[in-house]
């Protein structure tokens, strides 16, 4: 389990096949969990320098490969009685997304952020996200508009008009910070993160997201560009919610699950309404 703020920036030594080699300050004992640009490994081997973990051909799919060259976001695993100054991230990345848009303010810069529609229930303006390891909060929830096939491709993410999707209740103006490494963001979440589906042309949705001169500084954000890909995990307690709902990225849930068995017994499994999701959560 990790919190989201990013201990060092390490460099990347080498990367063959499944074992990635780090320098980096940080010393690790075999066997820790580390998470790499939001990604949590084992530690494998040890060098005088720093350390190597290894990626599981199932990590490589679902990750941002391409940017485990140069220099990467480290943070060791959190131990009972730390601080909890982002918010708790498991490791496990949910989606590949694409940063399409930057905006420089007077206080930051905004960071727009393109990935699969159907993480979109996941994401929820004010919510956290963890974006390349870093805890964020979402100031926006952005929905496409106009052509609904947005495709991911090796030149960065198409076009697209955007609409701003306001949280219900509440206003998404500002940005909100976890600590600080954060200052706006939630999360899109994508369990076919491979470079096949990516340019399959999926449907997409976006979130805005606003970064702070320190955590610049302290994070790569001051250096990524439009078209750089990111690893993006959701909310665990998203997650957890949306499970219970019956929906996991946006799809239904498997057999086995509550809401499956729900379904068999009503042979037709109905929707829900906002109204609807608002007692269920009220229960709570």
């Amino acid at each position: 389990m990790f919190n989201g703020l990013i201990r060092e920036i390490a460099q990347v030594a080498s990367f063959s096949g499944d074992l990635l080699r780090l320098r980096a300050k940080y010393r690790p004992a075999l066997g820790d969990s580390v998470a790499v640009n939001g990604a949590c490994l084992s530690v494998t081997r040890l060098f005088a320098d720093g350390f190597a973990v290894q990626l599981s051909s199932e990590t490589a799919r679902v990750i941002a490969v391409q940017n485990l060259r140069g220099s990467v976001h480290i943070e060791p695993a959190m131990r009972i009685g730390d601080r909890i100054d982002g918010h708790l991230i498991q490791g496990h990345v949910d989606a590949v997304g694409e940063i399409y848009k930057i905006s420089k303010l007077a206080s930051g810069v905004d960071f727009f952020i393109r990935a699969p529609l159907h993480i979109a229930p996941l994401l929820a303006p004010k919510g956290s996200v963890a974006i390349d390891g870093v805890s964020l909060t979402i100031n926006e929830v952005l929905e496409g508009s106009g052509t609904p096939g947005r495709n991911f491709n090796s030149q960065g993410l198409d076009g697209g008009n955007f609409t701003r999707k306001e949280p219900r209740g509440a206003n998404s103006n500002g940005a909100s910070s976890h600590g600080p490494n954060s200052s706006g963001s939630n999360s899109v979440r994508d369990l076919n993160s491979s470079d096949a589906n990516l340019k399959s042309g999926a449907q997409s949705c976006a979130i805005r997201l606003t970064i702070i001169p320190l955590t610049l500084k302290d994070t790569l954000f001051g250096s990524y560009k439009i078209g750089r890909r990111v690893n993006i995990e959701t909310d665990l307690l998203a997650r957890y919610v949306a499970a219970q709902l019956g929906f996991a990225c946006g799809q239904p849930v498997g057999r086995g699950t509550v809401a499956a068995r729900d379904e068999s017994a009503k042979g037709e499994k109905e929707g829900l309404s906002w109204d609807a999701v608002d007692k269920i959560l009220s229960l709570y």
